[in-house]
């Protein structure tokens, strides 16, 4: 839901003035960025009419109604600009910045080869290949198991220990997407959680995926079109998702605070650290702690104890480098 008011503009940052730290010939302003909700711009009013048309689609049960909503909202953007002067950042068709993919294909592998330069030591190449691989596997394994939990609730895909039903080819299909993506040089192809979008559809049973990949290998011819979409029409549809997502929060016991601490951590670190894998990370760790302050960390299985270590090492590999 945060993801969705910032790229909605509807939040608007500032910055509490600090203390300045001479690093050199540069300056390092340690401050606070203030969130502040706004309606002031083109692009914020927008995605209010966004926002009013998801939630009486989703209060109707309109089977398709956020697609339909940004149609709606793209085509009433579209007319604002062009012919209201409002600025909402739309590009008319074929003026829109392509990416080559020639540009990207296949240096991954280059990149990859680096890992193993052995010029400042064995040693160092060691520990540096290491933490690359500790850091880039947290990161897209608990950002995918965060995402793929949240979506697989919605749509009953856990059994009644809350795990994931066929988690294993899941991850696995994540996986190989994502190795795959790195040597087409995309952005990261995992599991994003609008996926929840296509749950609140009825998406079930895997065949709407298949369409959607379909769907994006036509949608290659009409990428110059693309430009017309505002963000202010996307948006709205995260703010929905986020709705959806909350709806977990009421199975939490927050009366029992070894079960609360470390999900309220977990939580709040995703939110304002803008990183679910840091969540995660910080949740194992805030769980492990607290297992231990009240003596039963017998309970801590011993994969959650390698993990909860692993995380902290990150953590405080992380305040040196």
């Amino acid at each position: 839901m945060y993801i969705g008011l910032k790229n909605a503009s509807l939040l608007s940052f500032s910055a509490n003035p600090g203390s300045f730290i001479p690093l050199g010939d540069s300056m390092k302003l340690d401050s606070s960025i203030i969130p502040a909700l706004t309606f002031a711009n083109d692009s914020a009013k927008l995605a209010l009419v966004g926002i009013f048309l998801n939630i009486g689609f989703l209060l109707r049960g309109t089977r398709g109604g956020m697609l339909l909503s940004i149609i709606i909202t793209s085509m009433l953007g579209c007319y604002l600009q062009f012919f209201s002067g409002w600025q909402l950042g739309l590009h008319l068709p074929g003026s829109m910045p392509i990416g080559d993919l020639s540009e990207t294909f296949g240096k991954c592998l280059s990149g990859f080869v680096q890992l193993f330069d052995i010029s400042k030591g064995v040693g160092v190449m060691i520990f540096s290949l290491f933490s690359v691989m500790i850091t880039m596997t947290i990161a897209d394994m608990f950002d995918t198991i965060g995402t793929v939990l949240a979506t697989a609730s919605r749509a009953n895909l856990v059994d009644e220990d809350g795990n994931i039903i066929n988690g294993e080819r899941i991850l696995l299909a994540d996986a190989t997407a994502t190795v795959m993506g790195a040597f087409f040089g995309t952005s990261t192809v995992t599991t994003y959680v609008e996926s929840s979008t296509g749950v609140a559809a009825g998406a079930r049973t895997g065949f709407a995926s298949v369409v959607t990949a379909l769907l994006f290998l036509l949608s290659v011819s009409l990428a110059p079109l693309l430009g017309m979409v505002p963000a202010a029409a996307t948006a709205p549809v995260l703010i929905m998702v986020g709705i959806m997502m909350a709806s977990d929060i009421g199975d939490i016991d927050w009366r029992n605070l070894e079960v609360a601490v470390p999900a309220y951590f977990t939580m709040m670190i995703m939110c304002f650290g803008y990183n679910i894998a840091d969540g995660i990370a910080i949740g194992f760790i805030m769980f492990s702690f607290v297992k231990l302050a009240v003596g039963k960390w017998s309970e801590v299985s011993w994969l959650v104890r390698g993990l909860s270590a692993m995380f902290l090492l990150r953590f405080v590999f992380m305040l040196f480098y």
